[in-house]
């Protein structure tokens, strides 16, 4: 499948904005590129791939959560390591 790839308008002051993937092989599809690029979205290239849209996402942003994932866990033990400091010092 050729997948069409759309760009926010960026607001003053912002470096990017979201790009969101779009299925245009459908009429259904063709008819969200037009609504998008009426409220001012621009096509930004196009894709092609036999995954479909959900996974072609998570792909591209398996990095990004993998470094969430990262930061969450530090701030837990952070967080576990400031609780157990407080208990000792409260008693």
């Amino acid at each position: 499948m050729r997948y069409v790839l759309m760009q926010a308008p960026k607001q003053e002051g912002d470096y990017s904005s979201q790009i969101i993937i779009i299925d245009n092989s459908s009429q259904t599809g063709k008819d969200e590129v037009q609504l998008y690029v009426n409220m001012g979205w621009v096509g930004v290239g196009s894709i092609e791939s036999s995954l479909p849209p959900r996974d072609l996402k998570s792909g591209f942003e398996h990095n990004y959560r993998k470094s969430l994932e990262k930061a969450h866990h530090l701030f837990n033990q952070i967080s576990a390591l400031a609780d157990s400091h407080l208990g000792q010092m409260i008693v």
